[in-house]
């Protein structure tokens, strides 16, 4: 190894951070390319993997692991028509030179020729005589190597022997059938296959004499580079440090690593520095490209998974989040394998893989399940509030129209989003639009007012890390149905360029009722990710008469309804975790007066607890119910329960749609979450 390279090395393993940077060219060649896409295209980064490693005649050979390995570390190559050849003879010369490859002797220097047929010009001089200085093939101890001869099995196990002699045996040496106690090198067979290098062939024979092939070549020097010398603290240490500062600057530069484009080439060797070379191509189109991202890498743990004398592996986990110039990010937990060779005293990779996923997201064959949080004031601390299992998807309450120019009033905290997105949630935030009918018509007529309502969502998007927005309008003038599919579009188009979903809140379908006919359902699914079914309030707090909050009956004729309008892939079930308390009394004119107060799940309980109220099912509701008196007034409870909300989770499955939501979170039972979790995946598992 040049000074120059053992130098940067050496700053490698010292210095804990050193700034570099690549030269942005920002060449907006692509400069329509959306947010989302720029960042698609990272992913190739993560992965990067060279396919020029393909040999036919080895897929299915018992020895492919090996010869792929040393093939790799460009010890052992293929040959031009793309094979391997494993089932060939292997010469003297052939062998040697893949083992001094492999245990990187150092080459010397000088000509003073150990054989007569070994000339300094001979292509395999400097790896014989770095050989024969070593001590390791003695076993050729005549004046002529013979280089061209076939190698033998004996001469292969000899030599084998001798480069780990001094390692201590870890299993029972094996004898050969056709080995006598006294053969000449029993000692050399013992310690190969004491340490597990040799095994013999399937009939108990050695066949010490027969011509040795490139597979048998291949495996064996394998097994010399695996053999546990003994993890070493100092060596594990060092190694933690290069892995980090390597993968750091694979990943980040030039954000956080400390080499620079070249020096992770001076640092790799074989397949990894063609992979190297091609992740520099990448990065170099995105900056022609004009696709300038940063890109940063969190809570990295590393572990030294193998150690030995010649070879190490190095495993890696971690987040790492991009994010483009617009403020776009996407994180990933990425865990990736680092394979190491020893050469001249540093460590050199010549392989890596990684896996990789997108934190928080939901997979097409995952069903949503969806809470709605409604905060009025202030975002809470949500640090000590444990996950809710099943739980994939929080929508808070955070954004409110508050004039008819489009600004919205926002009360979201980022500490919320990242307690979230560590807990597996995404954060879909929800804007409301107060139930304002009069405010609402004038923003939407107004093409200057929607364009600062949908920017200042999107700023909202992307301050508050948001995977998803939840529109909420509800009250709205039938004449301005139009206008709002209108304003939902204008944002989707935004969202959609951001990877963001965009979620709309409906109604049930209900004539003459502003509340309903203010939507146009099919539009709006057309110009959005999913449709929340609201399917609660059917008797409402100024209900006339007592009833359910949501009958299971009229969930379901309701669900059938709107799904001649919403394709069910896209329409999400709402669910209510509360009920309503009935009271009905009499007053002075004997005139019936119901009134109602919503009440959680708990609470309901406790009511009926306290005047000793007998529940009943009631099947057309699929509800438990509950009545009792005190003084003049009779008190109705349909209650919202397991059983209630097991039923209406199953509804969702019947008729395959995407998810559920629930509102409220809080108003639940602590029980509840396992009840949907159990029902709402029931169906996906099966599939």
């Amino acid at each position: 190894m040049n000074k120059t390279k053992a130098s940067i090395i050496a700053v490698v393993m010292l210095i804990a951070m050193i700034a570099t940077n690549f030269s942005n060219i920002n060449v907006p060649l692509y400069a329509d390319i959306s947010p989302v896409d720029k960042l698609m295209q990272n992913e190739r980064l993560i992965n990067v993997q060279d396919m020029s490693y393909s040999y036919r005649d080895i897929e299915k050979h018992w020895a492919k692991g090996g010869m792929y390995k040393l093939s790799y570390m460009e010890i052992l190559t293929g040959f031009v028509d793309g094979t391997m050849k494993p089932d060939k003879t292997l010469t003297r010369d052939e062998y040697i030179v893949m083992l001094v490859r492999a245990i990187n002797l150092p080459l010397t220097n000088t000509y003073g020729q150990y054989y007569e047929d070994i000339s300094t010009n001979h292509w395999s001089f400097q790896y014989i005589q770095a050989a024969k200085a070593s001590g390791i093939i003695d076993i050729f101890d005549e004046n002529n190597l013979n280089p061209t001869k076939v190698i033998t099995r004996e001469e292969m196990a000899v030599i084998a022997a001798a480069v780990v002699k001094d390692i201590p045996q870890t299993i029972a040496a094996k004898s050969f059938k056709d080995l006598r106690t006294d053969y000449k090198y029993m000692d050399s067979i013992h310690i190969v296959t004491g340490l597990g290098i040799i095994r013999g062939l399937p009939d108990g024979t050695f066949r010490p004499y027969a011509g040795a092939s490139r597979a048998e070549a291949a495996v064996i020097i394998q097994r010399i580079l695996d053999v546990n010398y003994g993890m070493d603290n100092d060596e594990i240490d060092r190694l933690r440090t290069f892995a980090e500062n390597y993968e750091k600057s694979s990943m980040t530069n030039p954000n956080q690593g400390i080499l620079n484009s070249s020096d992770l080439m001076l640092y790799s060797i074989g397949k990894e520095y063609k992979q190297n070379d091609l992740r520099n191509k990448i990065i170099s189109s995105f900056e022609q490209q004009g696709i300038n991202l940063s890109r940063n890498i969190e809570d990295m743990n590393v572990s030294v998974t193998i150690l030995t004398k010649y070879l190490s592996e190095v495993s890696l986990s971690y987040k790492l989040n991009y994010s483009t110039e617009d403020g776009v990010s996407r994180e990933y937990n990425v865990n990736r394998n680092l394979y190491l060779k020893k050469s001249d005293g540093y460590w050199m990779v010549y392989n890596s893989n990684a896996t990789y996923s997108r934190t928080n997201v939901i997979e097409q064959t995952e069903k949503i399940n969806l809470a709605w949080q409604f905060l009025s004031q202030s975002t809470p601390d949500m640090s000590n509030v444990a996950k809710l299992e099943g739980l994939n998807v929080m929508s808070p309450t955070w954004f409110v129209l508050s004039n008819g120019s489009g600004d919205i009033r926002s009360i979201a905290d980022v500490k919320y989003s990242n307690w979230a997105h560590k807990n597996g949630y995404q954060v879909w935030a929800l804007v409301t639009n107060d139930f304002n009918k009069d405010m609402t018509a004038q923003m939407l007529a107004n093409p200057a007012s929607r364009e600062k309502a949908v920017n200042k969502l999107i700023q909202y998007a992307k301050d508050y890390k948001l995977d998803g927005i939840n529109v909420d309008f509800e009250n709205m003038y039938t004449k301005d149905k139009d206008l709002f599919t209108l304003f939902v579009k204008e944002l989707y188009q935004k969202t959609k360029e951001l990877g963001i979903i965009l979620s709309v809140d409906v109604t049930v379908i209900i004539s003459n009722s502003n509340w309903s006919e203010c939507y146009d359902r099919k539009a709006l699914a057309q110009v959005s990710d999913y449709i929340a079914l609201m399917a609660y309030d059917q008797h409402w707090v100024g209900s006339p008469i007592s009833g359910s909050v949501s009958q299971l009956k009229w969930v379901e004729d309701s669900l059938k309804k709107v799904l001649l309008e919403v394709p069910k892939e896209k329409l999400i079930l709402g669910m209510p975790f509360y009920t309503r308390v009935w009271q009905e009394v009499y007053d002075a004119n004997n005139k019936l007066v119901v009134t109602s107060k919503a009440v959680s799940m708990e609470y309901a309980e406790q009511l009926i607890a306290e005047n000793k109220a007998v529940k009943t099912w009631d099947t057309v509701s699929g509800q438990y119910f509950a009545t009792y008196k005190k003084g003049e007034a009779t008190y109705k409870i349909w209650l919202e329960d397991e059983n209630s909300i097991k039923l209406r989770v199953e509804l969702a499955n019947k008729y395959s749609l995407a998810g559920v939501a629930s509102w409220k979170l809080g108003f639940e039972k602590p029980g509840i979450w396992d009840v949907i979790a159990a029902a709402l995946y029931k169906k996906v598992a099966s599939n």
